[in-house]
């Protein structure tokens, strides 16, 4: 059987991204991963289009030197900026989360939908776009959220500011009938206690596990699967400051990475 140990890049703007991370362990456990997290330019969500192409063509090469066999890009707003360009210059499996919570927000059932994500991926419109393409009745709500994302990068999406944030963007829905939210936004799924609190138990669309089930196929159409057993080693690489990056992770990934090898360096 052909396979291959070589490790799977995934990269967002920040911390995001290992939500994303966590399900892929989770779901691909011999899988080895390096992770991005350009954290010295977290925000990505009021940057131009130049700008996050610029970033995203950094990225790819950065990780393609480490010689990754396929990449996620674990975040919206370059999903919803770069991508035409990306797969047309990057000659490797490529698999994005935003496409993946459109569909997964489809087969929901949901007749009355809101999609929160960053400043420009809202005023780029591709939630919207494709969500019209398949489903023009729907009944749907787009809302940028410019402070969720600085917030989860502090580490704070428990505390009261958080909680206080999610209402101020989410308290006009309440009135409106809304049936699921989906996350167009990595960093959103730490804040589903907030969401929750606000919105009631309405169906939180969270794209990553439909993510790395397509990242699955295509690694089995092109026998690229680890077929080897032992553990895994992820390497975490990060553009900011290192510091309390490791308290981070380990919650996120909920103590995951730890029965592996785990390498966190300076871009």
């Amino acid at each position: 059987m052909v396979g291959s140990n070589q490790a799977i890049g995934i990269f967002d703007s920040g911390l995001g991204g290992l939500t994303v991370l966590s399900k892929a362990q989770q779901l691909l456990p011999n899988e080895n991963f390096i992770y991005f997290g350009d954290t010295l330019r977290v925000p990505y969500g009021s940057r131009s289009k130049d700008e996050l192409l610029c970033f995203a063509r950094q990225i790819f090469n950065f990780l393609i030197s480490k010689n990754v066999k396929a990449i996620v890009i674990a975040c919206n707003t370059i999903s919803a900026t770069c991508l035409p360009e990306i797969k047309k210059e990057f000659d490797l499996p490529i698999v994005e989360v935003l496409s993946h919570g459109v569909f997964e927000a489809l087969e929901s059932g949901t007749n009355n939908l809101v999609v929160i994500a960053t400043e420009t991926t809202i005023k780029n419109g591709t939630h919207e776009r494709m969500i019209r393409e398949h489903h023009a009745d729907l009944k749907l709500f787009t809302k940028a959220c410019p402070k969720l994302v600085p917030l989860v990068e502090e580490g704070l999406w428990n505390t009261e500011a958080a909680y206080d944030a999610v209402d101020e963007y989410l308290h006009e829905f309440k009135s409106q009938n809304i049936d699921a939210l989906l996350l167009g936004c990595t960093h959103y799924p730490l804040l589903a206690d907030a969401i929750v609190k606000t919105l009631g138990q309405i169906k939180i669309i969270d794209p990553s596990v439909s993510t790395i089930n397509k990242l699955k196929v295509i690694l089995q159409e092109n026998h690229l699967m680890n077929i080897e057993h032992s553990n895994p080693c992820h390497q975490f690489f990060i553009s900011g400051a290192t510091e309390k990056f490791d308290d981070k992770l380990n919650i996120i990934l909920i103590g995951n990475y730890k029965s592996t090898c785990i390498e966190i360096n300076k871009f």
